[in-house]
């Protein structure tokens, strides 16, 4: 949970920043859904299999899965600045789904905001699951603004994704799950694609 208290102090002592000679930051939130796929996922596990012996395996592998994901967000918009709080349901990849808390900073590439030429965006935080260790999510994209009215927005995000996390291990011998009191380790690099909209208001 150290992670999740370092993304929300940093949102807290931003607030009283993004103010200049009284013009204050607009206030946003919104829900955003949309997919992600890990095209190519580095792992490491080792375990003690059913018969007594040490199991130690290693891959890279490229893979396609659609995974989906649905979060809600609120955060600040301050002329070409942008800073946001993401969180919800994230899958990252076939048969493993985490709990994200995501810091997201953005910047216009126009002066005239983010509905001219849209912005980037760089985010990061952690992806929480029951009884296993903290997982960590990044990324790094663009965003396209499309106005719908004076107070809603739908936003169209597509990015890098990076993830490292700590998947179930299967036995392969056994051909059944690897319980917790015989598992060694179980780590996964997972670098992908993700496309998402959002409703902002």
């Amino acid at each position: 949970m150290k992670q999740l208290r370092i993304i929300l102090t940093c949102l807290a002592l931003t607030f009283p920043l993004l103010t200049k000679a009284g013009e204050r930051a607009s206030f946003r939130y919104g829900l955003e859904w949309g997919v992600n796929s890990a095209i190519l996922v580095g792992s490491h596990s080792s375990y003690i299999s059913g018969e007594g012996y040490l199991v130690d395996s290693r891959s890279l592998d490229f893979r396609s899965h659609i995974n989906g994901e649905v979060m809600g967000l609120i955060g600040l918009e301050y002329r070409r600045l942008g800073l946001y709080i993401r969180s919800g349901y994230m899958g990252i990849q076939k048969g493993e789904s985490v709990v994200p808390v995501l810091l997201r900073s953005s910047f216009a590439l126009s002066r005239s905001g983010v509905e001219k030429h849209g912005s980037i965006y760089i985010e990061g935080g952690c992806g929480l699951q029951k009884s296993k260790p903290v997982s960590a999510v990044t990324g790094t994209g663009y965003v396209y603004r499309l106005r719908l009215s004076e107070k809603l927005s739908l936003d169209m995000n597509g990015g890098l994704r990076i993830s490292y996390s700590h998947p179930d291990v299967y036995d392969k011998y056994a051909e059944r799950k690897v319980p917790k009191e015989s598992l060694g380790l179980s780590n996964s690099l997972n670098i992908g694609l993700a496309l998402t909209i959002a409703l902002v208001f």
